[in-house]
Parts: structure tokens; C-alpha cells; sequence
């Protein structure tokens, strides 16, 4: 019931939920949603969502979406371990795909992920960031995300690997702006 509570209260915040929905848009436009395709979404979730529990213990944030994050409403210890069971409950959730193309885009994922958070912490730090250091980081931190969402939902749909590829380099792109636009909204306030 305690790890119930905690993972109740992470769920609770209202997040976007763009890369479920991107696994799903995905599986649909290559032509159908199957049961797969639900457990891939919920599997990009998860991971997605114990990346941003462990972010907020490295850059001690306090808020996440409008509340309290996992670290200030608990504690760092607590954050971490809720953070590793969905990291877990990620991977076990890709099996129910029964894809091993899938569980393995999943384990690189979380791979990119830390080597990602790694690389931007150790730059945290400098002035000046060199611009293909900065690329790799927001392709391993976001652009892997959105490729592996999009991939996944491809994939469930039965896309050929064509397909597969193309909507993969698409989630690529998806990534790279969308991290870009992000920081820059990190520097400059604006009503847009």
C-alpha cells in the first residue's frame, strides 16, 4: 500500500502525456492500435516518468507540474526508489508487447537516458557549451523519447522497416525542437 501511495502521488500531476499519445497517433497512422500498442504507450510513460522523478533529485527541484515534486513532497532516498520501480515496471511492461525490437529500443533507451543526464551534468557548469556537446545531450535526454515512441507505435502496427525508420527519424526531429524550444523558454519569459 506505501509504494501504491507514492506512485499514486506521481500519477496525480497533470503531465502532457505527448509520448503515449505519439505511440498511439503512430500505430494509428500505420493502420491500426492493437493491445501492443497500449502497452508500449504505457511503457514510454513509465520510463519517461522515472527520468523526470530522478531529474528533479539531480537539479533539486522542488515543483513538478504545478505540486510539490517526488523529492520535496518525500524525500531524495524515497525519489530515487520510486524513480528505479518505474524504471522496472517500464521494462517489465515492454515485454507485454512481445516484441523483443521493442524491450531492446527500451534497454537502449534508458541506456541514452543516463548517458544523457550524465553528459548534461558534467556541462551543467560552463559558460559557453559547445553546440555538438548540447546536440548530443538533447538527442540522447529528448530526441531518443520521441524516436523510440514513435518506433514502438510503428512497430505494434506492423509497419515494414522502412516505415519504421522514417517515423523514427521523424520523432528524431520532433525531439531535437522540441528540447530547443524548451530552452530557449528557459531564458526568455514571453505570452507566446
Amino acid at each position: 500500500p506505501r509504494v501504491a501511495e507514492m506512485i499514486n502521488y506521481v500519477f496525480k500531476s497533470n503531465g502532457k502525456r505527448l509520448r503515449p499519445t505519439l505511440v498511439l497517433l503512430t500505430a494509428k497512422a500505420c493502420g491500426r492500435i492493437v493491445p501492443e500498442t497500449y502497452h508500449g504507450a504505457v511503457t514510454v510513460e513509465l520510463l519517461h516518468t522515472a527520468t523526470l522523478v530522478h531529474d528533479d533529485v539531480i537539479d533539486k527541484s522542488e515543483i513538478r507540474r504545478g505540486r510539490k515534486s517526488v523529492n520535496a513532497f518525500y524525500d531524495n532516498t524515497t525519489a530515487v526508489l520510486i524513480g528505479d520501480y518505474l524504471l522496472s515496471t517500464s521494462l517489465m511492461e515492454s515485454l507485454k508487447t512481445n516484441n523483443f525490437g521493442i524491450v531492446s529500443i527500451i534497454s537502449e533507451l534508458g541506456k541514452n537516458l543516463a548517458e544523457g543526464e550524465l553528459n548534461q551534468y558534467s556541462i551543467a557548469n560552463e559558460v559557453i557549451i559547445d553546440e555538438d556537446v548540447y546536440f548530443d545531450v538533447i538527442d540522447k535526454k529528448t530526441a531518443s523519447l520521441m524516436r523510440a515512441s514513435f518506433s514502438i507505435g510503428a512497430m505494434t502496427a506492423g509497419a515494414n522497416e522502412e516505415v519504421i525508420a522514417r517515423f523514427s527519424r521523424l520523432g528524431g526531429i520532433l525531439g531535437v525542437c522540441f528540447q530547443i524550444r524548451d530552452d530557449i523558454f528557459d531564458y526568455y519569459q514571453t505570452d507566446i
